[in-house]
């Protein structure tokens, strides 16, 4: 966090310690991108932001999850191989996804960035990236 940022709590779905899943479309839409692209797209975004992001997640080495408004995703297009995971994802069942803590154990899964306050990642900053990026 920049030093000339006032402190502001994590948001209430974000746990303490270690991971929990939360529902996608509530207090936020996930734009999941495959790694190693979603590490070039986060370095590009943070770049862009002057680190002022929002929350990004990693998964292993599999997926980087940016976490934006809920119910904003479906205002962008995407590119192939990136999925929205919205409230509207699943047509017979919920999406979930992985949450760290902010402290303590959290593998597999930890924070690129982590949330400051209720800020989110802006999606259309997000969506002109990955349009502009070489697949």
């Amino acid at each position: 966090m920049r030093p000339d940022r006032v402190w502001a709590p994590p948001p209430i779905w974000v746990p303490p310690t270690g991971h929990s899943l939360r529902k996608v479309g509530v207090f936020f839409d996930a734009v999941r991108v495959p790694l190693p692209l979603g590490e070039d797209i986060a370095a590009r975004l943070i770049a862009a932001a002057k680190g002022d992001q929002g929350p990004i997640i990693r998964d292993r080495n599999r997926w980087m999850y940016f976490l934006i408004a809920p119910g904003s995703a479906e205002a962008h297009t995407w590119p192939a191989g990136v999925t929205c995971l919205t409230s509207r994802t699943g047509r017979t069942q919920d999406a979930y996804i992985g949450i760290p803590g902010l402290y303590g154990e959290t593998w597999p899964l930890h924070w690129r960035r982590p949330p400051v306050g209720e800020r989110l990642v802006d999606g259309a900053r997000l969506a002109g990236i990955l349009r502009t990026s070489p697949t």
